[in-house]
């Protein structure tokens, strides 16, 4: 015989009461079977006048009913989540998982009022190709709001993100492919307990299954946007090494957060590894400011020299950095980092190293002329610089005038950090080439507007082949007999400017 029964359910007045009832949902929402039973009470013939003898009948007998034995199984109460805006931070010890703005669609299968106040998760993360659990997470029950239509949303606290014990290798699969694509999908299978206001007041109902599949934003790789070198200072250096720091700026292209704590790339340039490149790498969503500590060996490796040479020169320099077995000691991020590049232009220091120089010929004989220069040197890094050796051509249109080769290995020049120093008397050793010697003279007199007329004809006399003379040159002789060379040269070259090239 099948008996229907409908009836009321009273307000819950104690805790008692209320973990009762909260139970009885539990086991409907769950399909988790309760035994329940009931007693009669009264008997009502016409729904209006109580029977005694009929009562009493009624007042013996008890109903035994089983509340969540539904043959279909238990309702899908959570149909989506959006994880909002995640964040996985990874140390060696442990990873955390946690999240703001996490949206998940529910469905009640009753037309109870119900506003879910608090919940808490227990949930496996399973691989979508092969089901294969990745991850386990239970967290502490945390608030959340919900809009009275079907959502809600909710800031998961940061909660201990377990590998599945002998899935470490599929879980490191996991984090490359979040590392290197827009998206990626897994499966979520698990329970939630939840305290919800209702009606007859604040229940606490638990276990409601879900199973889901979700999508993550991954980091494209980085690669939307190439990072971007701010400033490069050299801050120290060692007997092996330059210590230099490098602040960047990296683009996080997704609404997932990573932090990986130190991590190791290493520095490609040329055909080589020129250094290594250490970072606390935390990314959140967007534009991240990055300080990379940087070694390079400029002494023992080429490409490094290059390079230095190129940042000190005024040349832009392309690097990669990439991932190594050694980026990284979290061992479920060794194969993501070690698979990751980044490729960033690293351009020339803004001031140069030589912000002045100053040529004096300080007399003349009949054995040469006795020539010195003074420099002044900008040290562009944080550490200081010694000098021990220049090598450099002081040069006009191309044409080398003078070499200063110095050997200072006894007594460097002194550069402090960030500051300029001038440098005095520098010996330079002046080029005497005739036809570089007299095309300059004669170029730098046109420019101030003097009669070459006199310089041409001692030119074509002394049959020195400067280009731009006539091949014959008519001349008054008073011309060359008042012709002063020595205020003339002074006066051509008053304004002469010179480049000093290292």
């Amino acid at each position: 015989m099948v008996v229907s029964m409908i009836g009321n359910a009273s307000i819950p007045q104690s805790d008692v009461d209320r973990a009762n009832f909260g139970s009885l949902m539990s086991a409907y929402l769950t399909n988790t079977p309760v035994i329940t039973n009931a007693t009669g009470q009264y008997a009502y013939p016409d729904q209006i006048n109580s029977v005694s003898w009929l009562t009493s009948s009624v007042q013996s007998l008890t109903l035994n009913a089983a509340i969540g034995d539904a043959p279909s199984g238990p309702p899908q109460l959570i149909t989506g989540l959006d994880f909002g805006s995640p964040s996985f931070n990874f140390t060696p010890e442990a990873i955390t998982l946690s999240s703001n703005n996490t949206v998940a669609d529910y469905r009640l299968p009753f037309h109870i009022s119900t506003n879910i106040q608090q919940i808490s998760q227990n949930a496996t993360l399973y691989d979508v190709a092969s089901v294969i659990p990745l991850a386990t997470f239970n967290t502490t029950q945390f608030p959340t709001k919900d809009d009275l239509n079907g959502k809600l949303t909710m800031n998961i606290p940061p909660t201990p993100l377990n590998v599945y014990p002998g899935s470490e290798i599929e879980f490191g699969f996991f984090v490359a492919k979040m590392l290197v694509s827009s998206v990626v999908d897994f499966n979520v299978t698990g329970s939630s307990n939840v305290l919800a206001n209702t009606i007859i007041g604040s229940l606490p109902i638990s276990n409601l299954p879900f199973t889901l599949n979700v999508s993550l934003p991954g980091f494209s790789n980085f690669s939307t946007s190439p990072p971007k070198v701010n400033s490069v200072t050299v801050a120290d250096g060692t007997p092996d090494a330059l210590i230099i720091i490098i602040d960047a700026t990296l683009e996080n292209p997704s609404n997932t957060s990573i932090s990986t704590g130190e991590t190791s790339f290493e520095v490609h340039f040329g055909d080589s590894v020129i250094g290594h490149a250490t970072v606390f790498l935390s990314l959140a969503p967007g534009l991240n400011d990055l300080k990379l500590n940087s070694t390079l060996d400029p002494a023992n490796n080429p490409d490094a020299k290059v390079l230095l040479n190129n940042f000190l020169g005024g040349q832009t320099s392309n690097v990669t950095l990439e991932g190594y077995e050694n980026s990284t000691e979290v061992p479920s991020l060794k194969l993501a980092l070690s698979n990751l590049k980044l490729e960033a232009s690293i351009p020339p220091q803004p001031v140069k190293l030589i912000t002045d120089s100053t040529l004096k010929v300080l007399g003349a004989s009949d054995t040469g002329v006795n020539a010195a220069a003074s420099v002044t040197m900008f040290n562009p890094f944080a550490a200081t610089l010694n000098i021990l050796n220049i090598d450099a051509n002081i040069t006009v249109d191309g044409n080398i005038l003078a070499g200063i080769l110095v050997d200072r290995t006894d007594n460097p020049i002194v550069l402090v950090g960030n500051k300029t120093t001038e440098v005095q008397d520098l010996p330079i050793n002046l080029n005497f080439d005739k036809v570089v010697m007299f095309g300059l003279l004669r170029k730098q007199a046109q420019l101030v507007g003097l009669d070459t007329s006199v310089i041409d004809a001692l030119i074509t006399i002394g049959k020195i082949p400067v280009p731009g003379v006539p091949p014959t040159t008519t001349i008054d002789p008073a011309k060359i007999k008042n012709f002063d060379i020595k205020s003339y040269v002074q006066t051509a070259l008053a304004k002469i400017t010179t480049n000093m090239t290292l």
